[in-house]
């Protein structure tokens, strides 16, 4: 019980109070928004998306700790998570998964944000060079 409220405050109330975003996505610039008034959802479409998710992530959960001589229904118990995964590349428009059509929700970028995906970009580079200029003087 503990774990579905806290489920709900993290994935549900948090992103409703800071503009459709989690810590994560915060960190990678994105957010959720209502896909039909280009607005931040409701409590109600974000409840929808995050149920849909913790059902698949509760079966698939199940089926991890499923014996592997059983490995058939191991991976029947993945079934619901990969399908919603993979419903992305079937949706051209929007590359919206199975729980975002459901709830009539989008992840976009942002300009909010962290942007932890570009400063390790820049990090990396960095690193490269440095490592390239390293190998120039020490050869």
């Amino acid at each position: 019980m503990i774990f579905l409220l806290l489920w709900f405050d993290l994935r549900v109330l948090v992103v409703q109070a800071n503009k459709g975003q989690s810590l994560g996505r915060w960190a990678m610039d994105l957010k959720i928004m209502d896909l039909r008034w280009q607005r931040l959802p409701t409590i109600l479409s974000l409840s929808k998306r995050e149920g849909i998710l913790a059902v698949a992530a509760f079966i698939a959960m199940i089926g991890l700790k499923i014996n592997f001589r059983d490995l058939l229904l191991m991976l029947l118990c993945l079934v619901p998570l990969i399908v919603d995964a993979i419903s992305v590349f079937s949706d051209e428009d929007y590359n919206q998964s199975f729980h975002d059509r459901f709830s009539g929700t989008i992840v976009t970028q942002t300009r909010r944000g962290f942007s932890l995906d570009l400063k390790m970009k820049k990090l990396i580079g960095e690193a490269k060079s440095t490592w390239k200029k390293n190998r120039r003087n020490n050869q």
